[in-house]
């Protein structure tokens, strides 16, 4: 048997400070709030091709990482083609996020609440780095509101940067 899919709130307050994954872990799936409100400080994200929910549940405020205080860093491996709504709200630890080539779509306000542009933002973020040859076309709605940023580089491949994308930053 092979690990395919992380279910909602799977580690959902689990006080371990690290998660390992196989190398070879292909994930169809990571569901919301899978890892929120844990004390992960620096995650690998093993090959997922979907992350989250994208406007399918209105009014969720539950990012997959959702309140994770302690989180610094995250990296998500090559595979990962579409990320959910309000992935690292509020995450005030969070500095560095890296996104890989493969990334196509981000739901919106992916670095806060969305539930007014400043709260639960992230405002440790300091650098977000897409891989050369990253496929995202959009950065949507309020993506990085109130975010800390200090060095992004965004993808030759985005043709539209929608409303609040950088409010705030």
């Amino acid at each position: 048997a092979r690990l395919v899919e992380i279910g909602a709130s799977a580690f959902q307050r689990v006080a371990a400070t690290t998660i390992n994954f196989a190398e070879d872990t292909y994930l169809e799936f990571i569901g919301d709030g899978a890892f929120a409100e844990t004390k992960f400080t620096t995650v690998t994200v093993p090959s997922v091709k979907v992350m989250g929910i994208r406007n399918t549940t209105p009014g969720s405020t539950i990012g997959v990482f959702y309140r994770n205080t302690n989180l610094k860093t995250v990296t998500f491996e090559e595979g990962l083609v579409e990320l959910g709504d309000k992935t690292f709200s509020a995450c005030t630890a969070l500095e560095t996020v890296y996104f890989p080539a493969t990334l196509e779509s981000m739901g919106a306000f992916t670095f806060n609440s969305g539930s007014g542009l400043y709260s639960d933002k992230c405002t440790a973020l300091k650098k977000v780095t897409f891989a050369t040859g990253c496929k995202l076309e959009v950065i949507p709605v309020g993506t990085f509101a109130g975010a800390g940023l200090v060095s992004i580089t965004i993808p030759a491949s985005v043709s539209s940067i929608e409303e609040r994308a950088f409010y705030g930053c």
